[in-house]
């Protein structure tokens, strides 16, 4: 959207506006595609990102253990128990990432494999479908946190 604001705003300022509107109308019906090399270090950056949220989970998780050996009050320990669930199907949606990222690395390492020679200058799809899962992830991810520090700081 931001590439297309700035094309508009560029092609506003060109003579012909026709001609403007259907380069912009082509960008956006236009698939994104990247080379090997950017999908791999996308590839990695994510799964990198992946561990770091498991564990960090992993300490959420331990956190709420220690909040439920202090207290017995039943509110208290059932909104204990309801981050541990939140908790652990963060955890299910970051394996469930990982395994995916693993298979599109195989895919593409399966397809280098295939042709060596012209690898470099094959154009991949951006897989627009996992990283909308991944930006879904994170945002997620990152209300559940800091849900779960507001919750800890006033149990604490």
């Amino acid at each position: 959207m931001k590439k297309n604001l700035i094309i508009n705003q560029i092609e506003d300022n060109q003579p012909n506006q026709s001609h403007s509107s259907s380069k912009t109308l082509n960008m956006n019906t236009q698939e994104k595609t990247k080379d090997i090399n950017e999908l791999h270090f996308e590839h990695q950056l994510w799964t990198r990102e992946l561990k770091f949220y498991k564990d960090e989970l992993a300490i959420f998780n331990k956190r709420l253990a220690e909040v439920e050996s202090m207290y017995t009050d039943k509110e208290i320990l059932a909104r204990s128990k309801g981050f541990q669930n939140q908790l652990t199907l963060q955890n299910n949606l970051a394996d469930g990432l990982l395994l995916d990222l693993i298979g599109h690395e195989q895919f593409l390492a399966d397809t280098a494999k295939e042709s060596v020679v012209s690898i470099n200058r094959r154009v991949f799809s951006d897989h627009p479908e996992l990283r909308d899962r991944m930006d879904n992830f994170v945002r997620k991810y990152r209300e559940l946190r800091n849900e779960y520090m507001r919750y800890l700081s006033s149990v604490m």
